[in-house]
């Protein structure tokens, strides 16, 4: 006992030892008083030449600028890791569940307004004869009752889904759950999901580009080819514990761990003509820059695989309209091999104007890819997901 008892008096006096040391190499006091004259009374900033306005510091610019930021992250991890913490870090979104698996909580909202949205988008397109469907992504839980049951907080981000899917559906709108999609699979969502990051796996963007393929030729009677999704026509490239996602980013790679990831590329001939990259194959889809496995807090893995607009050159129908999120960074090219042509959208960056592009496109058919976490989004101005259901082709 008494060995263990000074175990632990040897462990606070290293990190202690370390917190100190780190906070005289970057100068802690300083910064925190800069921080507050900034914040809380002051707005000029000395100079050698004299006095000159400034903005306050935000709390992020704050962070950001201390020496050894990373290695202060990190600390903090292995702190947080040895006392067990799950709720520590939820100010950043981020609550940490069972065997290190990082998810989010979602407040509940009416839906009012995506509904109110996508009807009057349905009526606009049913104009131009251009189908409509709707795909409704899981969030990193496929029920309210895992959030609950590991926090004992509620959680709403698919009980909102489920209302508002069933509104849309009795408004005439196709759609696909994609959480019964996996489940029926006998998924969950380990095996959907990254570990240390919001977003879903590569092997996940090409599961559901088969599902939308699938959709498109029940809902509005395309022939699709969904044999090309068959697993054996592509090859895996499977890295184990090389990078850490934007989640795990925030809490620190020292209790978040590393996770996995797998390069999925078709075997059979591709021919695309790529967002100006002109005519290419499927590796014009992969940014071979940010597959950069020596740097594992690599935040823009999830990226390395590119939502472009393309054409194939080998399949002659069905052009589609896809407004979505970062999710589909990992669905586009795998769609875009059984359709003619894609463009991806998405809507809180988008700089244009959505019916001018419908206009001047040959657009049979518009998928809308939302992670259910979008949905209420616009109840919080400040939200940048504000405009997501923004649709300005009514």
């Amino acid at each position: 006992m008494k060995k263990y008892f000074s175990i632990k008096r040897i462990f606070a006096f290293i990190i202690f030892a370390a917190i100190v040391t780190v906070s005289i190499l970057s100068d802690l006091p300083g910064q925190v008083s800069k921080y507050i004259e900034y914040s809380l009374s002051g707005i000029k900033e000395l100079t050698g030449s004299g006095e000159k306005a400034a903005e306050p510091l935000s709390a992020d610019e704050f962070a950001d600028s201390f020496y050894f930021k990373d290695e202060l992250i990190d600390l903090n991890g292995i702190c947080a890791n040895a006392l067990g913490m799950k709720e520590l870090f939820k100010d950043y979104g981020v609550y940490i569940a069972d065997n290190v698996f990082l998810v989010s909580r979602y407040n509940e909202t009416s839906g009012d307004y995506e509904y109110d949205e996508t009807v009057k988008f349905k009526k606009y397109l049913d104009e131009k004869k251009i189908d409509l469907l709707y795909v409704n992504a899981p969030a990193k839980y496929f029920d309210d009752s895992f959030f609950e049951n590991e926090f004992g907080v509620k959680s709403y981000v698919n009980s909102n889904a489920d209302t508002f899917l069933k509104r849309i559906t009795d408004a005439g709108i196709d759609s696909i759950d994609l959480r019964e999609a996996f489940i029926s699979e006998g998924l969950d969502e380990h095996d959907v999901f990254y570990r240390t990051d919001h977003h879903w796996t590569v092997a996940s963007g090409l599961f559901t580009a088969k599902k939308i393929a699938a959709a498109l030729n029940e809902y509005s009677g395309y022939d699709i080819d969904l044999s090309i999704y068959d697993s054996d026509n592509y090859d895996y490239t499977e890295m184990k514990n090389c990078w850490v996602g934007e989640q795990g980013n925030k809490i620190g790679v020292t209790y978040s761990g590393l996770d996995d990831f797998t390069i999925i590329t078709p075997k059979f001939p591709t021919d695309f003509t790529i967002d100006g990259l002109g005519r290419t194959d499927f590796s014009g889809f992969i940014d071979e820059d940010l597959l950069d496995f020596d740097n594992y807090t690599t935040e823009t893995l999830h990226y390395s695989y590119m939502s472009r607009s393309a054409v194939n050159n080998i399949v002659d129908k069905v052009n589609v309209l896809l407004i979505s999120d970062s999710y589909s960074q990992v669905v586009t090219p795998f769609l875009a091999l059984s359709v003619h042509s894609i463009y991806p959208v998405v809507l809180r960056g988008y700089g244009g104007n959505l019916s001018e592009l419908i206009e001047n496109g040959n657009y049979d058919a518009v998928v809308i890819c939302y992670s259910e976490s979008m949905i209420g989004s616009h109840d919080n101005r400040s939200s940048s997901n504000y405009k997501m259901f923004s649709f300005d082709g009514q």
